[in-house]
């Protein structure tokens, strides 16, 4: 499981992945999650399909309402899309 935050650009993801941390956000460090565009998450994603992984479950990071139907759009319409053309 990987916990995400999947915004319009890598700075937004990281302000807002730094504002939780900041906050005390406890469980992970950053190293382990996928805070960044859209193409990145695709990259990383496909690793994991080199390896043999065929499903994958992913677990925001964001308690910002506005920011997680956004990064559910972007997952749709860009990672899912690019991930079934592996």
């Amino acid at each position: 499981m990987k916990r995400s935050v999947v915004a319009d650009s890598d700075a937004a993801a990281h302000a807002e992945v730094d504002r939780l941390l900041a906050e005390g956000y406890r469980g992970t460090g950053k190293v382990d999650l996928l805070v960044c565009r859209a193409a990145i998450v695709v990259e990383r994603l496909a690793r994991y399909h080199d390896l043999g992984f065929e499903q994958v479950m992913v677990r925001h990071i964001t308690g910002d309402h506005w920011l997680m139907p956004r990064s559910f759009e972007l997952i749709r319409d860009c990672v899912m899309r690019a991930i079934r053309e592996l």
